[in-house]
């Protein structure tokens, strides 16, 4: 739990299937903007709904990205919007192509037989597959 009084606190309630045992953690925005630096730098976890809880009394929760993105400047809100998106494609099981200029990934729209380019929409990259 934060103990910093100075920075503007975000509440996060977890909600269990089992009545009774519901629980909230209290995290500074500038520990939630660490945790996610952490993330985008590869030191941390990343889960497909957020970043997991940094309570540190084991919670296997998540924080979820739609009460976490409010707490990051729009840098880091973007680096990691993009690492979520990416694993819940890959977590999909579909074949997926990443630019290798900006990250960016998608479900190529025609197999590598038949298109061996990959053609970037985000940033106009061209590379082959």
């Amino acid at each position: 739990l934060c103990k910093r009084k100075k920075y503007y606190i975000l509440e996060i309630k977890f909600l269990f299937k089992q009545p009774g045992i519901n629980k909230e953690h209290l995290f500074c925005y500038k520990c939630i903007r660490g945790e996610a630096k952490e993330v985008v730098d590869g030191s941390g976890k990343l889960d497909l709904l957020g970043i997991p809880c940094m309570s540190g009394d084991s919670c296997p929760n998540v924080l979820f990205w739609n009460d976490i993105r409010k707490a990051l400047p729009s840098t880091l809100k973007k680096r990691l919007s993009a690492m979520i998106q990416d694993a819940n494609l890959r977590a999909s099981g579909m074949e997926i192509e990443s630019c290798k200029i900006c990250g960016f990934s998608g479900i190529p729209e025609l197999p590598k037989e038949q298109d061996q380019i990959f053609r970037c929409p985000e940033c106009g990259a061209q590379h082959c597959r």
